[in-house]
C-alpha cells in the first residue's frame, strides 16, 4: 500500500479502533428489555415463518431489513448474545467511518471531519443504541443512510447524465432504500439530501428538487406505513397517544432543546426519563418551541454568512429530530416522549459542529505535544463516561435498577424488575415491584396481569381473575391478557367463559403459542379433542421445539386414539424436557398398554 493510501486510511482505522475500545464493555451483555419480542422469541427468527414472513406476513414489522439480518444472525450463531453485540457494535463504527468520509465530501478539514465523527461514535448518548441489541436497527439503517450521503456527495449526476451518473444516482437510491427498510426514521432522507445540494451549491436550485422526487416517494410510503403500524401493530392506540396538537407542538419544543442539552451535558443519561406533563393553558409550555423557532429564524439570514456551519448543522438537527418530536404516535411516548436512541443519527449535525470548532481551537496550540494532549484528554473524558454508561445495559436487573435510582417514577421498571424477580421465583420480591408499580400507574394491565399471574401460581384464583379483569380494562385487546384470564378461569372449572377469553386471545395474536395450549387444553376438557389437537398443530407450526406442545399433542391423539402418533409425539416431549413427569408418566402409560 502506497504511503498515501496507508495516511487515508489511518484516520478510519483510529476510529475503528477507539469505538471498539469504548464500547467493548458491551460485548458482555445479555439481551435486555424487548429483545424478546424482537430476536429471542420472535416467531421470524426462532420460529418456522422465516424470511418469507418477515417480509409478507401480516404482522410484518416496518424493519424488514433489520429483522433479515437478525434472522442470518440465529441461523449463524443461534441465540448467544455476544455475535448479535459484535455485529451492532461493527456496524456503529462503520457508521462512524462513514461520517468522517461524509464529512469530508462537505468540505470539512481533514482534523474537523476526524474529530466530529470520533465525538459523535463515542459520545455517551450513544451507548443505548451500541449496547441495545434491538438498536440494530439504528446502527444498520444509519450505515445505509449515511452511504446514500455520500454517494450523493461523489454524485457526478447535477453536471452530467453519462451512464456512469445513471449507476451512481440508482445506488443513491437504492441505498435509501435499504436505510428505511432497516428503519422508517430515516425518511427524512430526501430533505437531508436537499441541504447537502444547498451546502454545496451555495443556493437552493429548483433541478434539485426534480432528482429528489423518487425519494420523497419512496420517504412518504414508508412514513404512511409507519404510522399504520405503530398504530396497528404496536399498539400506540388509547389515552396515553391522544393528545391535542397544542400539546403536542409544546412538547416537541421540549423535546428539541433536551436533545440538545444532552449532547452537550450528557448528564444523567437514563433508559427511561421521566414522562412530561404539559399545560397547555400556560405561555411557559411553548417557550422551548418559541425558542427554537427564534433561532432558526435567526440563523436563517445568516445562513450565507459566517454563520454557515450552525445553520446547516441545526436545521440538520430539527429536520433529522422531526420523526420522533411528538407530532406521530410511537409506542415508547406511553413510557417518556424522549430516549437517547432517537437522536442517533440526528446528533450528527451538533456533534459535528462541535467537532469542527475543536479541530479550530486544536489548531490555534502551536506546540504539536500540548494539541495531542488536548485532543486526548477531550477523547479520554467521553470514552470513560461511554465505557461507564454502557455497563448500565449489561442485563435486565441492571438496566431497571439504575433507570429506578435516575427516574422513581418509571413505573415500567418497576414493572420488569418484578418480571425478573417471578422468573426467579422470589414472589415477595416480585409483589413489593408491582404495588410500587400500581402506586404509580394504577390503570397499568401490565402490572395488574403479572400480580395476577403470581396469585395463579400461589392457587388464589378468585384474586388472580379480579386481577386479570383490571387489566382487561386498561387493554382490551391485548392477547395475553385474553389468555390469562382464560387460563385462570380454567382452572376455576368456568370452561366457556374461560374459552371465550382463549379464542379471543388466539384471535388477536395467532402466533401466541401459550394462548393456543390453554385453549386446546379448554377444548380437550369441553369434549372436543379434535378441535384441541387443530390448537396444538398451529401452536407446532410456531414452535416445532416445543416439549410442551408435543405433550399436548401426544395427549390429544391418545384421546383420538391415535396411538402411534400420540408415541411419537411423546417420546420428542420427553428428549426436549425431560424432566417433564406427567409427560414422562404418560409415556410410560402408553408403552404398557401399547408395546411397539
Amino acid at each position: 500500500m502506497k504511503v498515501s493510501a496507508l495516511k487515508g486510511v489511518l484516520p478510519d482505522i483510529a476510529i475503528l479502533v477507539l469505538v471498539v475500545a469504548v464500547y467493548l464493555p458491551a460485548l458482555r451483555g445479555e439481551f435486555i428489555w424487548d429483545d424478546d419480542s424482537h430476536i429471542t422469541e420472535n416467531p421470524y427468527i426462532v420460529g418456522s415463518w422465516g424470511l418469507r414472513a418477515i417480509w409478507t406476513g401480516g404482522s410484518a414489522t416496518y424493519y424488514p431489513l433489520t429483522e433479515t439480518t437478525f434472522w442470518i444472525e440465529h441461523a449463524l450463531w443461534g441465540l448467544n448474545p455476544f455475535p448479535f453485540h459484535l455485529v451492532n457494535l461493527l456496524m456503529h463504527a462503520l457508521c462512524a467511518i462513514l461520517l468522517r468520509h461524509v464529512l469530508l465530501g462537505l468540505g470539512a478539514p481533514q482534523a474537523g471531519a476526524s474529530f466530529g465523527a470520533t465525538i459523535w461514535a463515542i459520545h455517551p448518548m450513544q451507548a443505548e443504541s451500541v449496547a441495545w441489541v434491538t438498536e440494530l436497527k439504528n446502527t444498520q439503517s444509519g450505515a445505509f443512510y449515511l452511504a446514500a450521503i455520500l454517494l450523493f456527495l461523489k454524485w457526478n449526476g447535477r453536471t452530467s447524465s453519462n451512464w456512469r451518473s445513471r449507476i451512481q444516482y440508482c445506488l443513491i437510491v437504492l441505498f435509501g432504500m435499504l436505510a428505511l427498510l432497516s428503519k422508517t426514521s430515516t425518511v427524512m432522507l430526501p430533505i437531508v439530501l436537499g441541504l447537502c445540494a444547498v451546502w454545496l451549491d451555495g443556493r437552493w436550485m429548483w433541478k434539485t428538487a426534480k432528482r429528489l422526487i423518487p425519494f420523497v416517494l419512496i420517504s412518504a410510503a414508508a412514513a404512511a406505513w409507519t404510522i399504520y403500524e405503530q398504530k396497528f401493530h404496536s399498539g400506540a392506540l388509547g389515552a396515553e397517544w391522544s393528545q391535542d396538537v397544542l400539546s403536542r407542538i409544546a412538547v416537541a419544543g421540549y423535546s428539541i432543546w433536551f436533545y440538545l442539552v444532552k449532547l452537550i451535558w450528557p448528564q444523567p443519561l437514563i433508559f427511561v426519563y421521566p414522562r412530561w406533563s404539559v399545560d397547555t393553558n400556560s405561555v411557559f409550555s411553548f417557550l422551548p418551541m418559541a425558542a427554537a423557532l427564534a433561532a432558526l429564524a435567526f440563523l436563517w439570514p445568516r445562513r450565507n454568512g459566517r454563520l454557515r456551519p450552525v445553520f446547516f448543522a441545526m436545521a440538520y438537527f430539527v429536520v433529522s429530530l422531526f420523526p420522533v418530536l411528538d407530532f406521530f404516535d410511537v409506542y415508547f411516548f406511553r413510557y417518556s416522549f424522549v430516549g437517547d436512541h432517537f437522536q442517533y443519527l440526528a446528533a450528527i449535525g451538533p456533534l459535528a459542529l462541535a467537532g469542527a470548532a475543536v479541530a479550530r481551537g486544536l489548531d490555534k496550540i502551536t506546540t504539536p505535544y500540548y494539541r495531542l494532549a488536548a485532543a486526548t484528554v477531550l477523547i479520554v473524558v467521553l470514552g470513560i463516561q461511554t465505557v461507564g454508561h454502557v455497563r448500565v445495559f449489561r442485563d435486565d436487573e441492571t438496566l431497571w435498577r439504575d433507570t429506578i435510582k435516575k427516574n422513581p417514577n418509571a413505573w415500567i421498571a418497576y414493572n420488569n424488575l418484578a418480571a425478573i424477580f417471578m422468573e426467579r421465583h422470589d414472589y415477595a420480591s416480585a409483589i413489593a415491584e408491582l404495588e410500587a408499580t400500581l402506586r404509580i400507574n394504577p390503570r397499568h394491565s401490565e402490572a395488574h396481569a403479572n400480580l395476577g399471574n403470581i396469585l395463579l401460581e400461589s392457587g388464589r384464583f378468585d384474586e388472580a381473575i379480579s386481577h386479570f379483569q383490571q387489566a382487561l380494562e386498561g387493554t382490551p385487546d391485548y392477547a395475553r391478557m385474553h389468555d390469562s384470564l382464560g387460563a385462570a378461569l380454567l382452572m376455576t372449572n368456568r370452561l366457556d367463559e374461560g374459552i371465550a377469553h382463549l379464542k379471543r386471545a388466539v384471535e388477536l395474536d395467532p402466533l401466541d403459542v401459550t394462548a393456543r395450549e390453554h385453549l386446546g387444553v379448554g377444548l380437550g376438557r369441553q369434549g372436543d379433542p379434535t378441535a384441541a389437537l387443530k390448537q396444538f398443530e398451529a401452536a407446532l407450526r410456531v414452535a416445532p421445539n416445543s416439549s410442551s406442545v408435543h405433550k399436548f399433542m401426544g395427549i390429544a391423539l391418545l384421546a383420538l386414539d391415535r396411538k402411534e402418533q400420540a408415541l411419537h409425539h411423546l417420546e420428542e416431549a420427553i428428549r426436549l424436557d425431560s424432566t417433564d413427569g406427567d409427560a414422562r408418566r404418560r409415556l410410560e402409560e402408553l408403552r404398557t398398554s401399547h408395546p411397539k
